[in-house]
C-alpha cells in the first residue's frame, strides 16, 4: 500500500513537473515569437522612415535642381524676351507695340511654364519619356556630348512617388557622368521585360575603379534610391572603358 502510493505520489510530481516545463516551453516560445514580431515591426519602421527620408531627399534635391534651372531661365531666357519689350516699347509707337504683344504673351507663357516646374505636380503630368528627353536634350544643348536614345513606351504608369525617385536617380547618373566621366557620348536605353522597367545608362568616358568608389557615399545613395521604391541598381565600370548604368525596377 505505501508503495502504491509513492507510486502514485511521483506519478503526480513527475506530471507536475513534466506540466511545469511544457508551460515553460509554451511561454518561451511566444516571448521568443512576440520578440521576433516587436523586431520584424522595429525594421519595417525603419523601413518606412528610411523610404520617406529618400523620398524627401529627392523632392528637395529635385526641387533644388529646378530652381537652378529657373534662374537661368529666368535671366538668359524670360529676361532677354523683357529686355526685347522694353525696346520695343521705348519709342511709343503703335508698329513697336504690336512686335511687343507677341513677346509679352512669350514670356507670360514662360512665367507659368516656370512657376508650374517650382511645385513637383508636375511629376504626375509628365511621362518618363518625356523626362528622359528632357534631360537629354539639356545634355546636347551645352554641345559637349552626344546621345543616344532607345526609349520604348512604358506598359504601364509609375505612381507620383516611385517616378520622383526614379526621376532623381536618372539626373545623378546624368550628371555624375557630366562631371567626372569626360565622355563625348551616352547612350540611353528604356525597355519594358514582362513586369520590369528596364533602364541602361551607358558612356565612353574615362571610367574609374568601382572598389575604390564602392566606399563613398555616391554609389551607395544610388543603390539605396533604388532598393527604396522595390528596385535594382548595378554599375559596372573600368578605367578608361567608361561606365555602364543598369536599373531594374517593377512595373506595380
Amino acid at each position: 500500500m505505501e508503495q502504491d502510493y509513492s507510486q502514485i505520489t511521483f506519478i503526480i510530481l513527475a506530471s507536475t513537473f513534466f506540466m511545469l516545463l511544457m508551460a515553460g516551453f509554451i511561454i518561451l516560445l511566444v516571448f521568443i515569437h512576440r520578440n521576433r514580431q516587436l523586431k520584424n515591426r522595429q525594421k519595417v519602421a525603419e523601413l518606412k522612415a528610411t523610404h520617406e527620408q529618400i523620398l524627401l531627399t529627392s523632392r528637395l534635391e529635385m526641387q533644388e535642381e529646378t530652381l537652378h534651372l529657373v534662374g537661368q531661365e529666368l535671366h538668359d531666357n524670360i529676361g532677354q524676351i523683357l529686355s526685347l519689350v522694353k525696346l520695343n516699347l521705348t519709342h511709343n509707337l503703335e508698329d513697336e507695340a504690336n512686335q511687343a504683344k507677341p513677346l509679352l504673351s512669350q514670356a507670360i507663357k514662360e512665367v507659368r511654364a516656370l512657376s508650374k516646374r517650382l511645385n513637383l505636380s508636375w511629376a504626375e503630368e509628365i511621362s518618363l519619356q518625356a523626362f528622359i528627353h528632357q534631360e537629354l536634350d539639356k545634355i546636347e544643348n551645352t554641345g559637349l556630348i552626344k546621345t543616344v536614345r532607345e526609349v520604348a513606351e512604358e506598359s504601364s504608369a509609375l505612381l507620383t512617388n516611385r517616378k520622383v525617385v526614379l526621376f532623381r536617380i536618372i539626373q545623378e547618373v546624368l550628371n555624375n557622368v557630366l562631371k567626372h566621366a569626360q565622355a563625348d557620348k551616352i547612350t540611353f536605353k528604356l525597355a519594358t521585360q514582362g513586369d520590369q522597367l528596364m533602364i541602361e545608362i551607358s558612356d565612353n568616358g574615362v571610367g574609374f575603379d568601382i572598389a575604390e568608389k564602392s566606399t563613398g557615399s555616391g554609389l551607395y545613395n544610388l543603390h539605396s534610391r533604388a532598393m527604396a521604391i522595390g528596385g535594382d541598381f548595378q554599375i559596372q565600370s573600368l578605367s578608361g572603358l567608361g561606365t555602364n548604368v543598369k536599373i531594374k525596377l517593377p512595373l506595380l
